[in-house]
């Protein structure tokens, strides 16, 4: 984030989030050289570039060692990290009114400090066997609550994947990602897991369905590296099949590296698999590759191409997919 400290100066400001989008760490590189200053290394307060740090307990309750630089009398420009940066676990903001403490996921608040929702899901019909204030069905190693609405499901390699969960959280501000949320709300019998890309020559892929582990398996073995490389722990996705339920997977090559390029570039690929190849396959519809593609890029090709020859390529203008691209910008506060 960008504030303005009391002589009108403009500081830049970074979050650490981990595989859940929790905040774990805010900080500003106060001198610019380049390094982050912390506590233990720092010689006097002035030099601490550590401005917060968050931690948890399960369900998101913040421990008491919650620890606010603008907060500290000491600090020597305390006005700099005002207001407190409150969007803390999964991201979300904090909101402490009336000492209540409860997050706010915009569908439901959220009470950390039981690990439910004080109020009941709108899709509890869907949702038979679980309790209708439930969190994320008590699964907090690896999933989160969508708005207080559904369960979402990351493999463990796009769990701990920070680059990936940033572009999660922008494709899910754009109007794509909320109409495939949307549509995922009303199929009670789909889970969609998400997973990295390794070794494979596709940015993006959606796999699907699989109406047990023994089907899934056999498509792994097919595909071994071209979808899941050899680094992940196959054995976890034996959790996400459950009786009734079909899995959907979406696939996308994304390098952890926490820049802008690369946040936009997995941000748009999520916004391609889940609109143009995964919104059919939860219609029912039997659309090729080739089909999807000629609806977002204008032309019937077997690869998607990059959001930088979205930008560079006038062919593609007028098309869905640089109209996302362009929105997919907004949100991430890039120019045009």
């Amino acid at each position: 984030r960008v504030v303005f400290s009391t002589d009108g100066m403009q500081h830049y400001q970074y979050r650490i989030a981990d595989h859940l989008g929790n905040t774990a760490v805010y900080f500003e590189d106060l001198n610019g050289d380049g390094l982050i200053t912390s506590e233990s290394a720092a010689g006097a307060p002035s030099e601490v570039e550590v401005l917060q740090r968050a931690y948890y307990y399960p369900f998101g309750l913040p421990m008491r060692s919650l620890w606010d630089f603008s907060a500290d009398p000491a600090a020597p420009w305390p006005t700099q990290t005002t207001p407190t940066q409150r969007y803390l676990y999964n991201g979300k903001e904090l909101h402490e009114q009336l000492g209540l403490s409860w997050y706010d996921y915009g569908a439901r608040w959220y009470d950390a400090a039981v690990g439910r929702f004080p109020c009941i899901d709108p899709l509890a019909e869907r949702f038979a066997w679980v309790s209708p204030y439930n969190y994320a069905e008590n699964r907090v190693v690896d999933g989160i609550d969508w708005w207080g609405l559904q369960y979402k499901v990351y493999d463990v390699n796009a769990a701990s994947n920070s680059t990936f969960m940033d572009a999660m959280t922008v494709q899910e501000q754009t109007t794509g990602g909320q109409s495939f949320i949307s549509l995922l709300e009303s199929k009670e019998n789909i889970v969609v897991v998400y997973f990295i890309l390794q070794q494979s020559p596709a940015d993006g892929v959606v796999i699907g369905f699989f109406d047990t582990f023994e089907e899934f398996l056999d498509e792994r073995l097919e595909n071994y590296y071209l979808y899941w490389g050899t680094e992940n722990n196959w054995k976890d996705y034996k959790s996400y099949f459950k009786e009734g339920k079909s899995v959907l997977l979406i696939g996308v090559d994304c390098e952890d590296d926490c820049s802008l390029s690369t946040i936009r570039e997995a941000a748009f690929t999520l916004n391609h698999e889940e609109v143009a190849h995964a919104l059919d396959k939860l219609n029912g519809d039997q659309f090729s590759a080739e089909e999807d593609h000629e609806r977002c890029f204008g032309k019937k090709t077997s690869y998607s191409p990059s959001a930088d020859e979205i930008d560079s390529d006038p062919q593609f203008k007028d098309t869905e997919a640089k109209k996302q691209l362009d929105e997919i910008d907004k949100i991430l506060g890039i120019s045009g």
